[in-house]
């Protein structure tokens, strides 16, 4: 530990430090030969303590442009928050790192060294995670009686191989189910590691309109048969809670709307009208037609509506047949069901959850 304070405390100060001794009894930190700064720590005689033994902090050197301490493995360490977002980040682009944040200069097969040593790291660990998943399971239903954990895997040469995980916490459907309204917002979005995956969220609201996680799965990819399986779990879980009838809010993805559609017949299900207008405007870019959908899904009314969209097919005939193809339940306000006690026409909260665990 005091080693490592003392490698992070040159890199921070940009001072060129070094360890002159450095056995089992003693450690001795110095600078460069005219510098008098110093630091000793050595071993109690009479118990297994370390103690601060001598210590100058004065520095009368110049900060130079290399560092003792700016070895592989502690770069690597240090590289680790950049490259777990960015792992193809250029070794050019980690040397101009060092540069701006420690004032080091490094050469390229240090940087290339580094990086490849962070990302076995990174690696390693999200290897070493999957073989804990059902001592984390395990652990989940020991601390949090009544929550849902399925894990479902397949055969593989050496034994299973993980394909899927649901998780559902206890508290979370049972406060949803009994103190929320009944609509649920669905999104998918991509994993970033070395297996890839998506990952399944349910998010609802509170009653201070905030997000409100519901239930989650890691699948391999965003299909019908994904969405089905989550689906499924999802209700039975909402269900053994609190039976009633459930509305959805979501994107128009593949597999998600016949899904949704084979749950039952008169089940609700909403597009985001925000995403709905970003297909749209990719055939029909004028002004005055995004206004006139966007009248036609805030109406409250039938009426409403009507003249909306008799406004949009004096525009542009094309864009009023595309927008008639689409039930009306499934985009404008004036033909929500008034079950759900809720108007929102946007999926903001499964877009803010995918922010916040990003």
């Amino acid at each position: 530990m005091f080693k490592d304070a003392v490698k992070d405390f040159a890199l921070q100060t940009k001072k060129n430090l070094k360890f002159e001794k450095n056995d089992k009894k003693r450690v001795v930190v110095g600078c460069v030969p005219e510098c008098p700064s110093y630091l000793r720590i050595s071993k109690t005689p009479t118990r297994p303590l370390w103690q601060l033994v001598s210590f100058r902090p004065e520095h009368n050197c110049c900060r130079t442009g290399t560092n003792r301490q700016a070895k592989t493995l502690l770069l690597a360490t240090k590289f680790m928050q950049i490259l777990r977002h960015t792992p193809d980040m250029k070794v050019t682009s980690l040397i101009a790192e060092a540069r701006t944040r420690w004032g080091i200069a490094i050469g390229r097969f240090k940087a290339y060294r580094a990086k490849v040593k962070s990302l076995e790291m990174i690696h390693g660990a999200s290897i070493q995670q999957y073989s804990h998943l059902r001592n984390y399971t395990a652990e989940i239903m020991r601390s949090n009686p009544g929550s849902t954990c399925i894990i479902k895997s397949t055969v593989g040469i050496h034994g299973p191989v993980f394909k899927r995980i649901y998780m559902c916490f206890k508290a979370t459907k049972a406060a949803f189910a009994t103190t929320c309204r009944p609509l649920i917002g669905l999104d998918g979005c991509f994993l970033k590691g070395m297996y890839g995956g998506q990952l399944l969220a349910a998010v609802g609201k509170d009653g201070n309109n905030q997000m409100f996680s519901i239930a989650y799965a890691v699948v391999e990819a965003e299909t019908k048969d994904s969405w089905q399986w989550f689906l499924n779990l999802l209700l039975a879980d909402l269900n053994g809670e609190k039976k009633q009838k459930w509305a959805f809010i979501s994107d128009r993805q593949k597999g998600l709307v016949p899904t949704i559609a084979a749950i039952e017949p008169d089940i609700e299900h909403r597009f985001c009208v925000k995403h709905l207008y970003g297909n749209f405007r990719k055939r029909f870019p004028e002004q005055e037609l995004k206004s006139a959908l966007w009248s036609a899904a805030r109406a409250s009314t039938v009426p409403e509506w009507r003249a909306a969209m008799d406004v949009m097919k004096g525009l542009n005939e094309a864009a009023w047949t595309e927008m008639m193809e689409i039930p009306p339940e499934q985009w404008t306000r004036s033909h929500y069901s008034t079950y759900t006690h809720c108007d929102l026409q946007v999926n903001n909260m499964c877009e803010a959850f995918n922010r916040a665990i990003l």
